[in-house]
């Protein structure tokens, strides 16, 4: 059965369509790389520099392919525009399976924020999601609020409201908070950070109220009590932190948070490429290694999911924030 996505050009859709007949297909086969591919070095264009969450889950699954495939696999740091600069790299990159996008949801947000000039889902095809990571919605030790009811009810009560630190604007503890506010009614100011991090100790000492922040960075705080998480913003409870309730338990329906990575192509990629590198990458991220590397960071390896599962997923994504955007008037400025 074909699936039909407004706007995207009939070469893109009779990829998708092939994949979508061809999933339980090729899942229960023995790889088989396409031609000679690979027979140069493949790279994968990082929009942040070395050091950071997505450049070193990349690196690791670059080493693994690269041993899996026998061909050189380097990671292509491209940093700026909020990775804006590694999407334009890729965007106009031959679509041949030798440069990927090793992306995170930091791509949607650039789209829908005009900072890149053009539909990601017409001008890439999604190969795999990879991993997530969880944001947590955190509180201060001093605020007197234990849960999510109890946070929005005390911030109405505030004149102006709470703050709330996010890691710079446009990036996803800005937009989510924002859309957790539309969603709940809830007054509070934004105090712009470089990260989270940086933040925490002005959240602890009680200068700012909440953040949504990565798991990674504040569970130490949390366990420690110098943080209170009042929920996660995944669809599913975290296994770190197994009695917290999400976002949804906690009465706000439909609401997640999580930073993604995957990996992206040009649109035109042969159909083999796409497919041979969703399985491999798939094999890759379930490995002990590198699910015992995710979890060192908070960070889950996502489940089996086909390149049209991947884009369906990035279309909610995209359709429940342009509406917000667009009935809010948020802008990146």
């Amino acid at each position: 059965m074909a699936i039909t996505y407004p706007g995207v050009g009939s070469r893109s859709l009779l990829i998708l369509t092939l994949l979508d007949v061809t999933n339980l297909a090729y899942a229960q086969k023995p790889l088989k790389l396409p031609g000679n591919y690979p027979d140069k070095a493949i790279r994968i264009v990082v929009g942040f520099a070395p050091g950071g969450g997505v450049d070193i889950v990349m690196r690791a699954f670059a080493l693994q392919l690269s041993e899996s495939w026998k061909s050189t696999v380097v990671v292509e740091n491209r940093p700026g525009a909020g990775s804006a600069i590694a999407m334009n790299v890729v965007a106009n990159a031959t679509a041949d399976g030798y440069t990927i996008l090793g992306g995170t949801t930091s791509a949607v947000y650039n789209m829908l924020l005009g900072k890149v000039p053009y539909d990601m889902l017409k001008v890439y095809v999604p190969v795999v999601k990879m991993s997530s990571q969880a944001f947590l919605l955190l509180a201060g030790p001093t605020l007197p609020a234990s849960s999510v009811k109890e946070l929005i009810a005390y911030a109405k009560s505030k004149p102006g409201g709470l703050s709330y630190a996010s890691s710079g604007i446009g990036t996803s503890s800005h937009l989510g908070m924002e859309l957790f506010k539309s969603l709940t009614g809830m007054p509070a100011v934004h105090v712009p950070y470089k990260a989270i991090p940086q933040a925490l100790p002005d959240m602890i000492s009680g200068q700012i109220s909440m953040a949504f922040g990565l798991l990674v960075s504040a569970l130490p705080q949390v366990k420690n009590g110098r943080l209170k998480a009042l929920a996660v913003a995944t669809p599913n409870r975290s296994q770190l932190l197994p009695d917290l309730p999400t976002v949804s338990e906690a009465g706000i329906s439909n609401f997640e948070l999580t930073t993604e990575y995957g990996l992206f192509v040009p649109a035109g990629t042969p159909l083999s490429i796409i497919l041979a590198l969703n399985k491999e990458s798939t094999r890759i991220m379930n490995t002990p290694e590198m699910k015992e590397r995710l979890a060192a960071d908070g960070a889950e390896a996502a489940p089996s999911n086909s390149p049209v599962e991947y884009k369906e997923s990035l279309a909610r994504s995209i359709s429940v924030l342009t509406k917000f955007i667009k009935s809010s008037g948020f802008k990146a400025e």
